[in-house]
C-alpha cells in the first residue's frame, strides 16, 4: 500500500426525527453538553461544524453539531472535513467490485464517487481547493471540488504527500537502488526538486524539513537550503514561524526562521504548535506507553503552563483539553479549569463544538443559551 504523506438527545436519525432534550451549562456558564447517549463507540472532534462518528458496529458516519446524523451509518472509513466536503469509503462485502469511494457534503450528500477503495487512512482532504486521492487498485491521482482530475501520478512512488500552500507535493521515489529518496513535484507532474533526500516534510510557511546525510535541515521552494542540515529530527516551520529540532542528547528544542535556539535541547516529545502555543513533554516511552508530563511552551521558547498533566491537544478557540490524574477538561491560556476534570477523552473544539466522552457515553460541548 502507498502511503499518503502527511445536543442532550434522542438524535435525529436518517428517515425519522425524535426529540431532543438539551443539557444543563456545565462547569461554566458558556458552556453546555448534550447527551449523545451510548449509541457511538467513537466520536471525533468537530471539524466544519460536522464530526465522524462510529458506531459499535464499526461502521461511520457523520453527525452535525446538534448530534444529528447527516450520513447512514454505512462505510467503512471516513476522513474530517476539509474545504465542505469529506472522504468517505463504502465497502460492498457481497459484491467488491461495487466497492466506491468519495466525498459528501455538509449535507450529508455524496458528491464525488469513485470506483474502488481508498487505500487506509491515505490524506483525502482538501487543501487550496484540490485533494490527494489514494487507492491500492489505481493510479493516484489529484481532483479538485468537482471531481475532475488534475493530475495522475505517472512515476512510481511509494509515498505522496497534499498540495501546499506553496504549489508544492512531497513525493517519494521507490525506484532507487540505493533506498528510497524524496522530492517534490509541481501540480503539472514536474520535479521542481528532485529526489535529493532520505526523508522529507511537506512545505509551510515556504520552507520544508528535509533530510541528507542522516542529518536535517531545511530547504525553500526552489530547493535552497536555508537551515543547514545540522539535526537529528525537525518538523515542519507553523505558521507563528517555529519549529521543533532534534539534538544529539535525543531531545527537542524550539528554533525560529533565522535558527535561534528559543529553547534548549529539553523535550522529549514535542505537538501540534498552535494560537501561539505548543504542547511539549518530558519523560520517556515504556513497554505501556510514554510516561512523563506535558506542558505549553509559547512560540517565544517560554513556559507558560507547568509540566503537570497526564496528556495534553493543542490550543483551539483559547481553550485546550489536557488530562489530569486521569481525567480529561478544558483550561484557558492562564491555566484555568474552564471545564472540569471528569472526562475519560475530550477533543479540541472547533466553531464553538467539541466532543468528550463520559464512561460509556458521548456528549458534544457546545455554547450556552442553546444556538
Amino acid at each position: 500500500m502507498r502511503r499518503a504523506l502527511s445536543k442532550w438527545i434522542t438524535v435525529m436519525a436518517i428517515g425519522g426525527i425524535a426529540t431532543v432534550t438539551f443539557g444543563q451549562p456545565y462547569a461554566h456558564e458558556n458552556i453546555a453538553r448534550y447527551d449523545l447517549g451510548s449509541n457511538y463507540a467513537i466520536v471525533h472532534g468537530f471539524v466544519e461544524d460536522r464530526a465522524v462518528v462510529m458506531d459499535k458496529s464499526g461502521y461511520y458516519g457523520y453527525i452535525n453539531n446538534y448530534g444529528q446524523q447527516i450520513t447512514h451509518m454505512r462505510y467503512s472509513q471516513a476522513l474530517d472535513f476539509s474545504e465542505g466536503l469529506a472522504q468517505f469509503t463504502y465497502t460492498n462485502e457481497s459484491n467488491p467490485a461495487q466497492s466506491y469511494y468519495g466525498y459528501i457534503n455538509t449535507s450529508g450528500q455524496e458528491a464525488i464517487a469513485i470506483a474502488g477503495e481508498a487505500a487506509l487512512n491515505a490524506n483525502g482532504e482538501f487543501s487550496n481547493g484540490v485533494a490527494l486521492v489514494v487507492s491500492d487498485t489505481a493510479a493516484d491521482k489529484f481532483i479538485d471540488t468537482s471531481g475532475a482530475t488534475l493530475l495522475e501520478v505517472s512515476q512510481p512512488h511509494s509515498g505522496i504527500g497534499s498540495l501546499s500552500d506553496e504549489g508544492l507535493i512531497l513525493i517519494e521515489d521507490d525506484t532507487n537502488a540505493h533506498g528510497n529518496f524524496f522530492g517534490y513535484m509541481d501540480l503539472s507532474g514536474n520535479m521542481v526538486i528532485p529526489y535529493s533526500y532520505q526523508d522529507a516534510g511537506e512545505f509551510n510557511n515556504w520552507v520544508a524539513p528535509v533530510k541528507k546525510d542522516g542529518l536535517w535541515g531545511y530547504v525553500d521552494a526552489a530547493g535552497a537550503t536555508v537551515i543547514p542540515f545540522s539535526y537529528l529530527s525537525a518538523t515542519e516551520f507553523s505558521d507563528d514561524g517555529v519549529a521543533f529540532v532534534g539534538g544529539s542528547n535525543g531531545k527537542k528544542a524550539l528554533i525560529n526562521k533565522f535558527e535561534q535556539g528559543l529553547t534548549g535541547f529539553e523535550y522529549d516529545g514535542v505537538g501540534e504548535i498552535s494560537e501561539g502555543y505548543a504542547v511539549v513533554s518530558q519523560g520517556e516511552m515504556t513497554t505501556a506507553g510514554f510516561k512523563g508530563y506535558y506542558g505549553y511552551i509559547d512560540i517565544y521558547g517560554n513556559q507558560v503552563l507547568p509540566m503537570i498533566y497526564n496528556n495534553a491537544q493543542p490550543f483551539s478557540e483559547g481553550l485546550a483539553a489536557v488530562e489530569l490524574n486521569g481525567k480529561w477538561g478544558y483550561i484557558d491560556a492562564l491555566g484555568n479549569t474552564v471545564i472540569d476534570f471528569v472526562y475519560d477523552y475530550a477533543t479540541p473544539f472547533d466553531n464553538g463544538n467539541a466532543s468528550a466522552k463520559l464512561g460509556e457515553n458521548w456528549y458534544i460541548l457546545a455554547p450556552s443559551p442553546i444556538r
